[in-house]
This record gives C-alpha cells, structure tokens and sequence, in this order.
C-alpha cells in the first residue's frame, strides 16, 4: 500500500465515525522512532493540499520542546516536563473551541494520555488512535538517523510497556487504526 492509498483509506475511516459537525481528535501511540511524527507531517501536508490552508490543531510536545529555553537536543530532560503540560494545555485550548485535534504523542505514559482522552471524550469527540508497531529493531535503526535520537534503553522500555499501555487508553478511542510500515517521510 502507498501512502497515498493509505490517506484515502484514513479518509474514508474517518468519514464513517464522525457524524456531521462532531469534532474529531487523532492521536498517535507507539514508541519513540516509530514514525508518528513523520506520519504527522505527511498528513499535516495532504490536508494542506486538499483544502488550500494549512490546518490548525497538530500538537506536539517533541516540538515544543525545542521552542523552550534551557532545549538541549543531547538532553532534553529539563524541559520534558514543561513540554508535556503545554501540549496538554494546547490540546485543551482547541478542544474547549471545538476544532479539530491533531495530537502527536507516544500515548505510552497512559496517565498523561488518559487524561487528554478523557477530556475530550466528556467534550464529545470522537477519538482515532492511530496506532505504529515496528519492531524493536526497526525503531533502534531509525533512531540512529534521527536529528535527535533517543537513548535505546528509553526505546526498549517503552516498546515493554505498549501494550498495557494500549489496553488502559482502548476504552476511551472510538476506533483503532494501524498505521503500515511505509515510508512517510519521502516525498
């Protein structure tokens, strides 16, 4: 499947759980160099091309992180903390205006995640977990290109608790998309 089939797929998905006027809320699970972000962008593009604007709404706390001051993208622990709360405030702020989200997380610190799908779920959204599951392996050797690679131990840790992770947060999506292992990134 290409990228563009997948979109259209995508598409059509969503086209079937949201009902005229509902708002809907996508959010990205799985561990770090697993493609979220880069997928994030592909689709931030072709919403771009469809409806001529850029869109509002994609959240990030990765790129946040780098508008902070004290970032350091060898170790970007000091401000985590603070990236994660203003992601959680921003998703809020467009969720309390009932635009569309565009959240792109891990979702593997549940409690953090949790409560933005609770919040928004009470708002009436409807909620696609879109779901990346490459290998271990796969995510090491991504990582390794990455402008900011992420220490292995971090990667391993978070692909052990995925699916525990995944099991808390499955009561409050609507639907699950998995995403294939395609590249997004090229153009």
């Amino acid at each position: 499947m290409s990228r563009e089939e997948f979109f259209y797929k995508l598409t059509n998905i969503l086209g079937g759980i949201c009902d005229s006027g509902e708002q809907l809320a996508l959010v990205t699970f799985g561990p770090p160099a697993a493609g979220k972000s880069t997928f994030m962008s592909f689709l931030k593009k072709q919403v771009t091309t469809m409806f001529d604007k850029e869109p509002q709404g994609f959240v990030s706390a990765d790129e946040i992180k780098k508008t902070l001051p004290g970032y350091d993208p060898k170790n970007s622990t000091p401000v985590y903390q603070d990236s994660v709360r203003i992601a959680e405030q921003q998703v809020k702020d467009l969720s309390d205006q009932q635009k569309s989200v565009f959240f792109d997380t891990g979702s593997i610190n549940s409690s953090y995640t949790k409560r933005i799908l609770s919040d928004l779920r009470q708002k009436g959204y409807k909620i696609a977990l879109l779901t990346f599951t490459p290998s271990v392996e796969d995510c090491i050797l991504r990582n390794e290109v990455r402008e900011v690679p992420v220490p292995e131990e971090v990667i391993r840790e978070k692909v052990s608790r995925a699916p525990e992770a995944l099991i808390k947060i499955l009561p409050l999506v609507d639907v699950v998309i998995p995403v294939p292992d395609i590249d997004f990134g090229k153009e």
